[in-house]
């Protein structure tokens, strides 16, 4: 697959997951899901770079989806594992500065430690979904059109920009 494909990948679990806080606490395995999702994104990142290097990540990458939608049903993947013959047939291949794409890649995972963190916090559930809110335009910075459709990239600047914002308590 190519590398941004990942990225596709995880700004769809990001924006899935931004939309699905329900309440100012915890709910049951809600902790749990999330961070098992956040080490799913750690993940999907450093395959993507293994990617830029040669070595192919797709069959790491599709357990990981799988075993995440296997224990916490997570539909925005199951999706994404019903169309991986053409996801790693895809030839697309979006260009991002080396320096931009560093940032970029720098501030998902400072974001992605903000929600482990939250997780571990018996309050923790704002500022987790705050670091979600952050996240979730910064892989659009990081992708083109494939087959999972797409929005209209953005800048890395524009990404984050949107990331400092969203993430001000």
């Amino acid at each position: 697959m190519t590398p941004d494909i990942y990225y596709h990948i995880l700004e769809i679990g990001f924006i899935f997951e931004k939309g699905r806080k329900i309440g100012d606490r915890w709910r049951f395995g809600e902790k749990k899901r999330l961070f098992d999702e956040c080490r799913l994104w750690r993940n999907l990142i450093q395959y993507a770079a293994s990617e830029e290097e040669g070595k192919d990540c797709s069959d790491m990458a599709f357990a990981g989806l799988e075993e995440i939608c296997r224990k916490h049903k997570i539909k925005n993947y199951e999706r994404i594992i019903a169309l991986r013959s053409e996801l790693e047939a895809s030839l697309n291949r979006f260009e991002t500065d080396e320096t931009d794409k560093k940032k970029l890649i720098d501030r998902m995972f400072e974001l992605i430690s903000v929600v482990e963190k939250s997780t571990e916090a018996r309050d923790g559930k704002a500022d987790a979904y705050r670091a979600l809110q952050a996240l979730h335009n910064i892989p659009r910075a990081l992708h083109g059109n494939d087959a999972l459709g797409s929005a209209v990239p953005i800048t890395c600047a524009e990404a984050m920009k949107s990331s400092a914002l969203c993430g001000k308590s």
